[in-house]
């Protein structure tokens, strides 16, 4: 439960600094870009998100995204 707690502070994180860059109305340059990188992959590869997602992970269109 602490990982995903730390990974919703990370993604959370993430979104704050993809707002700010939307609302100011530029590109950010890519080094900036990718120390704000979303740690949602992170979050969904735990096994403990596997185990409550069940047979979605098997679900052919679900591997593709």
């Amino acid at each position: 439960m602490a990982r995903q707690r730390a990974e919703s502070a990370g993604w959370f994180i993430a979104l704050t600094a993809d707002v700010e860059w939307r609302a100011a109305g530029r590109m950010p340059p890519v080094w900036e870009y990718l120390t704000n990188p979303p740690t949602i992959l992170a979050a969904t590869g735990s096994p403990e998100l596997r185990r409550f997602l069940g047979g979605l992970w098997a679900w052919p269109g679900g591997s593709r995204a």
